[in-house]
């Protein structure tokens, strides 16, 4: 890549700010949204073949799913043209001010108070993505950030990319944990692996510390949560406040062996019912750009329940409903009722492509109309709309077709938008939702029998 090049016909690389092994970030300006961002290029000759794009899209799309102070955020990745014609990843974040952690300890080991401190903030970085069943891969200092408020954690998960799966490999959040300790003693020591006793500054509780998470055994490492709350002294293990997680893609789901995660805002495996909690979860109440949103989305409204202070007073039996009048000897005499009529459910089946299609018109249609009304950006809508054309152009002509990779693509692209402030939350909530009825199941007509 060279200075000037436009990505996307959205992102302007104005200069390199790091050259790595495996990429290249630049310093970009995005056209759309007036503001400056980093842009990581993987490096051509790196990219293996399709597998290689399909593990780093999975990866960019978990890492865009988190939202935390500490964690880096991701607003976009795509593929660029390179220079031989091959497609090339890459993945748009925050542009952040500051120095890695690597550049700091090339001065030497810090105190135990700034160790400690920024540990803590590494910590909480990592119990927060492992709460939503996101594993780093490659903690270390060169992915810690030092910014004026504090550490910022890079690259969630794509190192795992580039080492593509391998069954004797742990990338869990127990690994996560060990690169940890590694982390906190180099901080404290000036070295990854400590040869001799602690400095006399460590106190003991932080050494022991250490020793734990790097345990030979994972079983006998301590969680992100507890690392956190040991360095920091605070029962509040996880800021679930601030952690945002989208939909995981499913190679990310049950990944790791510390315990049960809790999953946030997972609206595939739920259809419609959970829209209110999805949208809940990804979208904050404050609309990023200022702008006043709509209501929060209701899918089914409930009746409405007046509160009474007083007991319910019933109407004379010549007066009342026959389901609300007092039993009578008349009633008590009657011949007793039919048995119940069973309703027997009939299985759920997947939608037909061309129910796939219909139902992804309406989603262009809830883009369309947010474009009208100036509740989408211009540019955006074109996206999503091309996003969606391509999708439904597949299905009709019988392509092998990832359904639900491909609604995850759309469900993290509106979440990405509407937090760069090219969305309204109102809009964004119509279309997570629309998005959502696209591959709820079809039920067959109900069957009723009456027991015999």
């Amino acid at each position: 890549m060279r200075s000037g090049v436009l990505i996307a016909a959205r992102y302007r690389l104005d200069r390199r700010i790091g050259d790595g092994g495996a990429a290249e970030v630049w310093r970009a300006t995005d056209e759309l949204m007036a503001r400056p961002v980093a842009v990581k290029v993987v490096r051509p000759e790196l990219v293996d073949g399709r597998e290689f794009r399909r593990r780093f899209q999975n990866e960019a799309r978990s890492a865009a799913g988190l939202v935390h102070p500490r964690v880096a955020a991701v607003h976009d990745h795509g593929e660029a043209g390179g220079i031989d014609g091959r497609p090339v990843p890459y993945l748009v974040m925050e542009l952040l001010d500051g120095r890695t952690l690597a550049d700091r300890l090339t001065d030497g080991p810090l105190g135990a108070d700034e160790a400690v401190r920024i540990g803590g903030q590494i910590a909480e970085a990592l119990a927060a993505a492992h709460a939503a069943g996101v594993v780093h891969g490659d903690v270390r200092p060169a992915n810690v950030f030092l910014c004026g408020d504090g550490v910022k954690v890079l690259d969630f998960g794509i190192a795992l990319a580039f080492r593509g799966p391998a069954p004797d490999r742990p990338d869990d959040a127990a690994a996560d944990v060990h690169a940890l300790g590694v982390t906190l003693t180099e901080m404290l020591t000036g070295e990854r692996a400590l040869e001799g006793n602690w400095p006399a500054d460590v106190p003991a509780d932080v050494a022991a510390l250490c020793s734990r998470c790097r345990a030979d055994d994972p079983r006998e490492r301590p969680t992100a949560a507890k690392a956190h709350a040991a360095l920091t002294g605070s029962p509040s293990l996880v800021r679930e406040d601030v952690v945002i997680a989208l939909p995981i893609p499913p190679h990310r789901r049950g990944r790791f062996s510390g315990g049960p995660a809790r999953m946030l805002g997972i609206a595939t495996a739920v259809g419609l019912a959970a829209a209110t909690v999805l949208t809940a979860v990804i979208l904050p109440e404050t609309d990023p750009a200022g702008r006043r949103s709509a209501p929060p989305f209701s899918p089914l409204p409930g009746p409405s329940i007046t509160p009474q202070t007083e007991p319910p007073s019933f109407a004379s039996p010549s007066f009342a409903s026959p389901s609300l009048a007092p039993p009578s000897s008349a009633v008590r005499s009657a011949s007793p009722s039919p048995p119940p009529t069973k309703v027997v459910t009939p299985p759920r089946r997947a939608p037909s492509r061309r129910t796939l299609v219909i139902r992804l018109s309406r989603v262009r249609e809830v883009i369309e109309a947010g474009r009208v009304h100036g509740e989408l950006h211009p540019e955006v809508a074109a996206e999503l709309d091309r996003l969606v054309t391509d999708f439904q152009n597949e299905l009709a002509a019988h392509r092998p077709v990832e359904v639900d990779q491909r609604l995850d693509l759309l469900r993290t692209k509106v979440a990405e938008r509407y937090r760069s402030g090219a969305v309204t939350r109102g809009r964004a909530v119509e279309l997570l939702t629309a998005i959502d009825a696209v591959d709820s199941p079809v039920h067959a007509a109900p069957a009723f029998a009456t027991p015999r």
